[in-house]
C-alpha cells in the first residue's frame, strides 16, 4: 500500500518503466462487489487534470472514511470521491471519468491524535464529507471496541484471513527509499486476501509476501483502503496505512476497534 507518494509523481514514469516480471503487489483480481469502497482524486494545479491519491470507504451516506495521511500533500487542491470500479485510466495517468461520475469533497476531518513518525503512525483516520450523499449504497460496518483485542484473547484472529480492497498498484519495482521507484496502476478496483500476523496496540499486522503466502496484499494508492474482516461482509476493522513496498514483510493497517479511533467515528455517526 502506499506511504503518502502522490500517484500524480509516479505514475508516468511507473506505466512508461516498468521492468518485465515485476512482483505483483496487490496480486488481487477486479472487484465491482464492494461498492462501499471508492477512490479519492485530487486536481494537480501544475498539469491541470486528475489523479487518484488514496482509497477509502462510505461509512454513512455523505460520509468517506480514509487514511490522515492521504492529505499531507493536499494543499488545498480540489478533491473528489468516486466509486466508480474503474477510473478509466488515461495513458498519462490521469483519471477519465466524467464529472457525473465525481463526488466533490466539502471538508475534511483529520483525526486530533493522529502522529506521523519514522517508523509509523498512530490515529491514522481521517472523515471526509461529501458534497453530496451516495444513494442506494450500503455504508460499511464499523467493530466494537475492542473487538480485534477480543477475537485475539479467543484465538479467533490465528490464521484468520482478511480481504483488502483498493485502487492502488498492482506491479512494482525498486524500493520506497529510491528515487527509483516505479509503479503501474491500471486504475481498476481489486480485491486481495491476506492472513494474520500480528496485533499490536494500534496496528493490525497482516503477512503480505506473496512469494510465501502465494496470495495478495495491497500496494502504494491503497492507503484508507479497508481491511473487511473477512470475505462476505461489511465489517472492516483496520484501514491501509503502511506496507512493504515489495510485498516481502509485514503490512500495517490503522486499527478502528481502538477507543481513540472508535470514539472519533462515533462523534460522526452519532450526529
Amino acid at each position: 500500500m502506499r506511504r503518502s507518494i502522490p500517484l500524480a509523481v509516479i505514475v508516468l514514469v511507473a506505466m512508461m518503466m516498468l521492468p518485465p516480471g515485476a512482483g505483483a503487489i496487490t496480486n488481487g483480481t477486479p472487484d465491482t462487489a464492494h461498492d462501499n469502497v471508492g477512490a479519492l482524486l485530487y486536481w494537480d494545479p501544475e498539469v491541470k487534470d486528475i489523479f487518484g491519491q488514496c482509497t477509502g470507504s462510505l461509512i454513512a451516506p455523505d460520509l468517506f472514511l480514509t487514511a490522515a495521511h492521504c492529505f499531507q500533500w493536499s494543499d488545498d487542491r480540489a478533491m473528489w470521491v468516486t466509486f466508480e470500479p474503474d477510473l478509466k485510466l488515461e495513458s498519462d495517468g490521469t483519471i477519465g471519468l466524467g464529472s457525473s461520475q465525481m463526488i466533490p469533497v466539502a471538508n475534511v476531518t483529520i483525526h486530533p491524535g493522529y502522529r506521523a513518525t519514522i517508523a509509523t503512525a498512530y490515529n491514522d483516520v481521517a472523515v471526509v464529507k461529501l458534497a453530496r450523499s451516495v444513494k442506494k449504497v450500503t455504508p460499511i460496518s464499523l467493530p466494537d471496541e475492542g473487538f480485534l483485542s477480543s477475537a485475539a484473547a479467543g484465538g479467533a484472529l490465528k490464521g484468520h484471513m482478511f480481504e483488502n480492497v483498493g485502487y492502488g498498484s498492482v506491479e512494482q519495482w525498486g524500493s520506497a527509499a529510491s528515487p527509483f521507484l516505479v509503479l503501474e496502476f491500471d486504475g481498476l478496483r481489486s480485491v486481495s486476501t491476506s492472513p494474520f500476523a500480528a496485533l499490536t496496540t494500534y496496528h493490525l499486522h497482516l503477512q503480505e509476501n506473496v512469494t510465501v503466502t502465494g496470495l495478495g496484499g495491497t500496494g502504494f494508492g491503497d492507503s484508507g483502503g479497508p481491511r473487511f474482516f473477512e470475505a462476505d461482509s461489511d465489517l472492516v476493522v483496520a484501514i491501509n496505512v503502511s506496507g512493504d513496498p515489495k510485498s516481502q514483510a509485514l503490512a500495517q493497517a490503522q486499527r478502528l476497534d481502538t477507543a481513540a479511533v472508535a470514539g472519533f467515528l462515533e462523534g460522526f455517526l452519532d450526529n
